[in-house]
């Protein structure tokens, strides 16, 4: 796997986690091994999440976390191109590095100083971009307008809380 791709699916665990923290906290323990298995077949992961999942002994469970992490990925995926768009090609090459470093600081998860643009977190127009862009996925995934709407207000709020 590339280094960029690495990087990628990094921040997009970093954010899942920020909104499950939020949504369902409970998940939270499952995050790492739900997010290898969303990388290595996401449509085989919400395929998993979209039928409830017997525990084996009468509990059913449906997970949040294939879903978050359905979302979040476009969500991440838009912060790398924002932040490529900002630096020349020469400094492309770092851009993910930097995304993360600072991704990590407004999810709280990281007490390092910013290495780079974004400095201040999200513009309110960058703000509504995520989170339209957030409410469009959940609402393609199948999620009811009240709870793709939560779902991307959590988005925008796991980012925008440090900014």
């Amino acid at each position: 796997m590339a280094a960029d791709t690495e990087a990628q699916h990094a921040l997009v665990r970093d954010l899942a986690g920020a909104v499950l923290a939020t949504q369902a906290p409970d998940e939270l323990p499952l995050l790492d091994l739900t997010s290898e298995e969303f990388f290595a077949d996401p449509d085989a992961a919400l395929a998993a999440d979209r039928r409830d999942e017997s525990l084996g002994f009468g509990i059913e469970l449906a997970m949040l976390t294939p879903v978050v992490l359905a979302v979040v990925t476009p969500v991440v995926q838009f912060l790398v191109d924002l932040a490529r768009d900002t630096f020349t090609d020469a400094a492309k090459q770092e851009v993910t590095p930097r995304v993360a470093a600072w991704l990590r600081r407004v999810t709280h998860r990281d007490d390092e100083k910013p290495v780079g643009p974004p400095s201040a977190g999200l513009t309110e127009t960058q703000a509504r971009a995520v989170h339209d862009l957030a409410h469009r996925r959940a609402l393609d995934l199948g999620l009811d307008e009240s709870r793709a709407g939560l779902l991307a207000d959590a988005v925008v709020g796991g980012l925008v809380v440090a900014g």
